[in-house]
């Protein structure tokens, strides 16, 4: 029952697991039970919220191009739909390809811009084989070339699985409902590092939060956030420690509670999985951003976002 609750929800259907759950916790207290229901309890609100905005949209006319999510004094500045790309792209795992689309005209760039590369079929017939050949395989060939102005002929439609387990197994599942919150660092005391917890169930602001995970900078005589070589020492699995068990412990701050205690070891198995999962040798993504803190927010002020 546990598991067709969790299967409720990838449906996007809360309510229902709610219900499922509830009746499970009457006979059975089950850590994992008492795990989904907060999540499935944190959707029916945000499903709520979404459809009073919706409603106050309507009902005033409202044809706004400034996201209702914005919320006054704190940073905006997402990913671009063609930034999240980007990250997918760099991503995909090709022993599991996710779903991708590759620009009609793909293979004639390719051969138009490097065709004395030795990567590149110099037959006449191989090269106009090109033209059929699937995305994933192109998308090998843009690699081996580092052609990464011809990326964004990549579509990646679906997520690569590294990316797919951040985001349902450490994004949505605690680090929304636990580190964004507004009393936490989704909130004007978030200090120098934000992450953005109004509509995170949009990818932009999904990878926008993984992009501060990654690039924001170590405090000092800590490791970083997210550390590749060593993946149980990264900052954000330390922090989620209980703080006797952590060799980097969370500051002792009111209304801080640890994720990652006895009974919920998938949680940490998880999270360690998308790490050791993400492509190795990193590369840095060509995406022009720089994780926001609060003290940026307070002196550029609200709804600065760039065009971009």
């Amino acid at each position: 029952r546990v598991q067709l609750a969790r299967w409720m929800l990838q449906q996007n259907q809360p309510l229902a697991a709610k219900e499922e759950l509830t009746e499970v916790l009457r006979s059975y207290d089950a850590q994992e039970a008492h795990d989904l229901l907060a999540r499935a309890e944190m959707l029916i609100r945000a499903q709520a919220n979404d459809s009073t905005r919706n409603s106050n949209a309507k009902e005033s006319g409202a044809n706004s191009s400034r996201p209702t999510m914005d919320q006054p004094g704190l940073p905006t500045h997402r990913l671009s739909p063609d930034d999240v790309n980007i990250v997918k792209v760099f991503e995909v795992n090709f022993q599991r390809p996710p779903r991708m689309e590759a620009s009609p005209d793909l293979a004639k760039k390719i051969i138009a811009k490097y065709a004395t590369n030795n990567l590149v079929p110099a037959d006449p017939e191989a090269r106009k084989a090109m033209e059929s050949w699937t995305p994933d395989q192109l998308l090998k060939l843009l690699f081996a070339l580092k052609a990464r102005e011809l990326y964004q002929d990549i579509k990646v439609q679906g997520e690569p699985i590294a990316l797919e387990l951040f985001h349902r197994r450490v994004h949505d599942n605690w680090l929304i409902p636990n580190c964004s919150t507004s009393r936490c660092h989704g909130g004007i005391g978030a200090g120098n590092f934000f992450m953005f917890s109004t509509d995170y169930r949009s990818e932009r602001t999904r990878y926008t939060n993984l992009m501060i995970l990654l690039r924001s900078p170590p405090l000092k005589g800590k490791p970083p956030l997210i550390d590749f070589e060593h993946p149980d020492q990264s900052l954000l699995i330390q922090y989620a420690r209980p703080r006797i068990d952590a060799k980097f412990p969370h500051p002792d701050i009111p209304g801080w509670k640890p994720m990652l205690v006895s009974g919920r070891e998938s949680l940490l198995n998880d999270a360690l999985l998308w790490i050791r999962g993400m492509h190795q040798p990193r590369a840095e993504y060509p995406i022009d951003y720089t994780p926001p803190s609060f003290k940026d927010a307070r002196e550029k002020g609200a709804g600065n976002e760039p065009d971009r």
